[in-house]
Parts: structure tokens; C-alpha cells; sequence
């Protein structure tokens, strides 16, 4: 993996290991419990996973394409990921989930989404190991809000998605 990529991975791992961690010590309940309208702490792990795989599959099938067939992501790329990241990083904003991310069960099993979210990872890093660096500054992944960004900025994108969503499963696990 290019040390760059492998930085940025690293600090999504790490996230995920200690957000798994304080799950592993909730009891049921707390995992399970919501306000109204909102989601429980599993709930948003499965929200997680399914965005990340969506994130995944999509970056494998455009990592196809050749280097030379796409374009350098540059400055406006830099800018829509700064962008991207002070909004995810305004946990006072409210964001609507993609309906196709927001469906989910209403209480699912804890066990059955960490199994497969650490799945999903493996995956991403198998992904992450086979990109060049000729490939590391194209705009390979198309945000449904910001636009093309590079994989160094998909990685930050995560990387505060997954934060902004870890500060919600701690509050809402610890209101019960």
C-alpha cells in the first residue's frame, strides 16, 4: 500500500477498532436504544457498513478504468473535499442518509454487522494495496454531495464520516 494511502487507512482502522471495542462493552440494551426518529448505536454501524461498501465497490469497478482516462482530481478536487469534510465535520448540521442507506432493519444484529464490517475492510485494504501512484491523485469516486475527489480525499471523507458517526453511537449508547 503507498505510504499515503496507508496513513490514512490506518487512522479509519484505528477508529473502527476502538468504536468496536466500545460496543463490544454495551450491553444489548444500550446498543439498542434510541431517541424517537433517531438511530440506535447499531443502526448507524449498519448505515457505516453499507456506505463503505458502496464506497468499496464502486472505487473497484472505476479502478479499472486506466489512469490516463481519468482526470487528475487538482484544485477543484481539493477544494469539494475541504468542503465535504468541514460539513461532516459540523456535528450540529443535520444530513440526510441516501434512501438507499437509510432502509434498515430496526434492530439489527450487533455480532452480524461488526463481522461484517471488519469484511468490508479487508476488502477496502486488498483495493487500497493495488492502487498506483499514478492512480492516487485522479478523481476516481464521484460524492453524491461534493462532486470527483481522489482517493486520498475518499479516505478523509471516511475518515470523518465514520467519526462524525462514532460520536453518535457514543451519545446515543450513553443516554440509555
Amino acid at each position: 500500500m503507498l505510504p499515503s494511502i496507508e496513513k490514512k487507512f490506518n487512522r479509519l482502522q484505528t477508529a473502527l477498532e476502538e468504536t468496536l471495542v466500545y460496543m463490544d462493552g454495551l450491553a444489548s440494551v444500550q446498543r439498542l436504544s434510541a431517541p424517537p426518529e433517531s438511530w440506535n448505536a447499531v443502526q448507524i454501524l449498519h448505515h457505516i457498513r453499507i456506505s463503505e461498501a458502496g464506497t468499496i465497490g464502486y472505487l473497484t469497478k472505476k479502478l479499472l478504468a486506466p489512469a490516463s482516462e481519468v482526470k487528475h482530481a487538482g484544485i477543484a478536487g481539493w477544494i469539494r473535499s475541504v468542503l465535504l469534510r468541514r460539513a461532516l465535520r459540523n456535528y450540529k448540521k443535520k444530513f440526510r442518509a441516501p434512501k438507499m442507506l437509510a432502509d434498515m432493519a430496526e434492530k439489527p444484529d450487533y455480532e452480524t454487522e461488526k463481522v461484517a464490517i471488519l469484511e468490508n475492510r479487508k476488502r477496502f485494504a486488498t483495493l487500497l494495496n493495488m492502487v498506483t501512484k499514478e492512480q492516487v491523485g485522479r478523481a476516481y469516486f464521484n460524492h453524491p454531495r461534493a462532486g470527483r475527489i481522489n482517493i486520498l480525499h475518499t479516505l478523509d471523507f471516511l475518515e470523518d464520516h465514520f467519526n462524525r458517526h462514532a460520536a453518535q453511537i457514543r451519545e446515543r449508547s450513553q443516554n440509555q
